[in-house]
């Protein structure tokens, strides 16, 4: 769903603006900050994290916000391409939920059965180089795409298992008192070192003064994982990124 929005706007923004890109713009050296929101959508397909013990159904999709900034230089290679390299941090925070299942609990002191969910909080972020090219299309309409390399900083996880109701039976069938259980929290096990993402981005630069020596340039970039943020199982950590970059030119 989230590729599909992505798409929609590259088409509205094509099919909306029109024009030839002038080349005092396109041919300016830049540099500048990016400030932006991550909406993280990660995908996984594991049971247990390596090491931590489980006992209900895969983790499946993970939803999450955090922040996202890079400092920024693009260098023209004609009118029409340049390069475009970064320099910055993404939050990849989420929280990652189980299947469903079923355990004992007690209600009010009736033994009876509820629905448990279990769930993996993930705080992590990563510092980056990115390498894009980018494209004037039309006006200041400008697209680009590469990839990301990011060192991964001392990623933490609380995994928990939460009741819907009542308070969790032990294994001897005695009231816990408690409607969490086999709650772990530390240094995210079996974590890799190198996160490796694909960019794919559009945005609109705005001249804000009249020589065209400064810009606001609203940006979508949508960022999917090309490996897993723990070895040997997988949890991709895709996310769409909403911002807006100042640039300037001598």
């Amino acid at each position: 769903m989230k590729k599909n929005i992505f798409l929609s706007v590259i088409i509205f923004f094509t099919f909306l603006l029109s024009g030839k890109a002038s080349a005092q713009d396109t041919l300016q050296s830049k540099f500048g900050v990016f400030f932006g929101l991550a909406n993280n959508v990660h995908s996984a397909d594991f049971s247990a994290l390596p090491g931590i013990p489980a006992a209900l159904g895969s983790y499946g999709a993970g939803y999450g916000n955090g922040f996202a900034f890079s400092l920024l230089y693009n260098y023209p290679l004609n009118d029409l391409l340049f390069i475009d390299g970064r320099f910055g941090y993404i939050d990849h925070s989420v929280i990652l939920f189980a299947a469903n299942g079923q355990a004992n609990v007690f209600v009010n002191g009736t033994k009876t059965t509820a629905s448990v969910t279990r769930s993996i909080e993930l705080v992590a972020g990563s510092y980056g180089l990115e390498a894009r090219l980018g494209v004037h299309v039309i006006k200041g309409l400008i697209i680009s795409a590469g990839i990301r390399m990011g060192f991964l900083s001392s990623p933490k996880f609380i995994q928990k298992d939460s009741a819907s109701q009542g308070t969790f039976a032990d294994s001897n069938g005695i009231d816990t008192k408690r409607g969490m259980r086999n709650q772990y929290a530390g240094d995210l096990p079996g974590a890799t070192s190198i996160l490796f993402h694909g960019i794919l981005s559009i945005g609109y630069e705005f001249p804000i003064n009249r020589k065209h020596t400064t810009f606001i340039v609203p940006e979508i970039t949508y960022t999917p994982a090309l490996n897993d943020i723990v070895k040997g199982i997988t949890w991709k950590t895709d996310a769409v990124v909403y911002g807006i970059s100042l640039k300037f030119s001598f």
